[in-house]
């Protein structure tokens, strides 16, 4: 199988258990690598939007978990765009728990090993829905969140999830 002659193709790969993700692909004719960092990145400036046009943004408390192993553009990046970001030690176990600390907690190590965690507060106020008299954007936003809940494991990475929640944000 050749790349080269596959352009504008996105590929992933997983790992054995089925843990971990990463997408790879050509664009305009260079490589492209979707680690778990840009996924994280590309994860959570999603839910920053929806969660802000769904008007929850104020009820919410949004951020990311990263290692010191992380890029540290993706860090500037994030906090350009005003999410929070959490440093833990490395590993999943310490990710898991930081994110736990946030009403909706974004979490991937660089490797693609990752998930998204929404506290209790979160999941009532997204299944709640908007109002009938809501605009069809606000409407849309708590659509995509209550998708988002649908298919997110949030137990546990799974790159099954990780690779429909990355094709949908990638769709929209």
């Amino acid at each position: 199988f050749v790349v080269d002659k596959h352009p504008n193709s996105l590929f992933c790969s997983f790992d054995g258990d089925g843990d971990r993700i990463v997408f790879h692909g050509m664009s305009a004719g260079h490589w492209i690598l979707l680690d778990g960092d840009r996924i994280a990145s590309l994860v959570a400036t999603f839910l920053l939007r929806e969660v802000q046009e769904a008007g929850l943004n104020e009820q919410l408390s949004l951020g990311i978990v990263q290692t010191a192993y992380a890029n540290g553009a993706s860090t500037a990046y994030l906090r350009s765009l005003g999410i929070s970001v959490v440093f833990a030690k490395t590993g999943v176990k310490y990710l898991h728990h930081a994110a736990q600390s946030l009403d909706v907690g974004v979490y991937f190590e660089a490797n693609g090993h990752g998930t998204v965690i929404f506290s209790a507060k979160a999941r009532e106020l997204i299944k709640s829905g908007a109002s009938a008299e809501s605009s069809e954007r606000r409407k849309l936003a708590f659509a995509r969140l209550q998708a988002c809940l649908a298919v997110i494991n949030q137990t546990v990475g799974d790159a099954l999830s990780d690779l429909l929640l990355t094709l949908a944000i990638l769709q929209v």
